[in-house]
């Protein structure tokens, strides 16, 4: 198990890098010019990655994996968003920054709620009578 979950943690790193480059996109909301938007924005996104963190620093691996998840499923909305709309930010207000945030939100709940009950059922019983 120490193996797997050795080798697992470049590409869980990978992963996670390659969702901060489809989330963290400035066609979407530039962070310098659009500060309260852009905070607005990537609130979900830090607030998980804090969690996801602090639990992986605990030794707990299912966090990062969840974190993982949640951060591609947002970057691919944003992406999408960016897409719809051409790149053009004047037009995208309306739709993609009001439902970016809580589209983030749900797909971190999601990740994190999948994760947690792919762990708890693949815990082995403690209380078994093994004879």
């Amino acid at each position: 198990m120490r193996l797997i979950r050795k080798f697992s943690i470049p590409v869980l790193l990978l992963a996670a890098l390659l969702g901060a480059a489809l989330v963290f996109d400035q066609r979407l909301v530039s962070i310098r010019r659009e500060s309260a938007v852009a905070a607005v924005l990537y609130a979900p996104t830090v607030f998980f990655a804090v969690i996801g963190l602090i639990q992986f620093l605990r030794g707990r691996y299912w966090p990062a994996v969840a974190f993982t998840v949640g951060l591609f499923v947002t970057g691919l909305f944003h992406q999408y968003v960016v897409g719809m709309y051409h790149g053009n930010p004047g037009y995208m207000f309306p739709a993609g920054h009001i439902f970016a945030p809580i589209v983030s939100v749900t797909a971190y709940l999601i990740s994190f709620l999948g994760a947690w009950l792919i762990t708890r059922k693949a815990r082995p019983k403690n209380g078994t009578n093994s004879r």
